[in-house]
């Protein structure tokens, strides 16, 4: 890991590579300052989701007073497509001491090379007012593809996700189960407010059985639920459920594609805290539901 001396950044509590052999003739870059903020500390988490997987970490501390209405789009170098960066938005940054930066999730990682980190200050939310441009780089010494011996995440299902808007936050991986969370690039999966998840898991059955399965689940688990499905075959099955709330979150609506093949259950599922749902919404993700299909 390459942190830098005036702070250690992270705290990683899964699997973490610092043997990579060569490292210490590597020169980090230097932590830099602009005209409303300082790095003081930088480098990537390695998180173990059965799959190891990276987060750019980036503390900045204000250099003088933010605007009271001011908030930060952080863009980063995505090491899988240089034409579409990784972003996360932070408001609320006036009155933080530091504001701790942590970027969505990366799947691939090259050892012995910087990636650039680019926060721009802006006025207000609306974005139109540039007060501000923070830039840095950040050095990795691991290449996440040699880490995982090679193993990789597959996309399950093809769906049409407007890669301009939603980016990939989260990976589980296990034997049997893979499961992908994609967020807009203000939200994050611990704090949102739209939720794509896509996934994959061996189990075998009937498509009747296992929307028999979630319809129980969610009817004995929340306030007042509603459940229909809008469609079923043998190996398809498209439904859509919500509810009041429960001890652990408020009203939520899902809608859900759920394809069988020999190889197990796969499904893709859009989800809003926005209720009910507006009908331009719902319609919008009915058809790209519809045309989702396994590769």
């Amino acid at each position: 890991m390459t942190s830098y001396s005036k702070n250690i950044f992270m705290v990683i509590s899964c699997v973490f590579v610092s043997f990579i052999t060569g490292c210490a003739h590597l020169l980090p870059p230097e932590p830099t300052v602009s005209e409303y903020l300082k790095t003081t500390g930088g480098g990537f988490l390695m998180e173990n989701r059965g799959l190891i997987v990276c987060r750019y970490g980036l503390i900045l501390e204000p250099t003088r007073e933010l605007p009271t209405d001011s908030v930060l789009l952080v863009e980063f170098e995505n090491p899988s497509d240089a034409t579409r960066p990784l972003k996360r938005m932070y408001s609320d940054i006036a009155d933080q001491d530091s504001i701790i930066i942590k970027s969505p999730v990366l799947l691939s990682l090259e050892a012995y090379r910087n990636y650039q980190v680019t926060a721009t200050l802006y006025a207000d939310q609306s974005r139109t007012q540039c007060i501000g441009q923070h830039t840095q780089a950040i050095q990795s010494d691991v290449d996440l593809f040699s880490v995982n011996r090679y193993k990789s995440i597959s996309e399950a299902v093809r769906f049409d996700l407007d890669p301009t808007k939603w980016q990939l936050d989260s990976v589980s991986k296990t034997e049997t189960q893979q499961v992908l969370e994609y967020v807009p690039f203000d939200q994050t999966v611990e704090n949102w407010t739209e939720l794509v998840t896509t996934l994959y898991n061996t189990a075998q059955g009937d498509i009747a059985d296992y929307l028999n399965i979630v319809r129980n689940q969610v009817m004995k688990s929340y306030r007042s639920p509603e459940f229909s499905i809008l469609d079923q075959t043998v190996n398809d099955g498209l439904y859509e459920w919500s509810h009041q709330g429960n001890a652990n979150s408020g009203p939520e609506y899902y809608l859900t594609r759920v394809l069988k093949t020999k190889k197990g259950f796969y499904t893709v599922t859009y989800a809003t805290k926005t209720t009910p749902v507006a009908p331009e919404i719902r319609a919008g993700w009915l058809k790209i539901l519809k045309d989702a299909s396994v590769e």
